[in-house]
């Protein structure tokens, strides 16, 4: 079986909003301009960091695994896609 690895940014969004409800003081955001530009700040350096996951299912044939990784990147919420056999990184 074959499945296909990536790094999901709405998920590192997710992340990035709960650090900055986290925020006191003089680092939390004061407007909603200063927030989305924490909020964009650190979702991308949350994924920088991320290490890929699973964002398929598994895949009987490694022939589907481009058509796969192309709608991917057309959603646009996912990026660094790569190919691997089950059980190996």
């Amino acid at each position: 079986m074959f499945a296909v690895q990536g790094v999901c940014l709405s998920h590192c969004k997710k992340k990035a909003e709960k650090e900055i409800m986290r925020l006191r003081g003089d680092d939390a955001p004061k407007s909603p301009e200063e927030y989305k530009q924490k909020l964009d700040a650190i979702t991308n350096e949350i994924f920088k960091k991320a290490k890929p996951q699973l964002v398929s299912g598994e895949l009987a044939s490694p022939d589907s695994i481009p058509e796969y990784i192309g709608l991917a990147q057309k959603s646009g919420g996912i990026s660094r896609p790569k190919r691997c056999k089950k059980g190996r990184t």
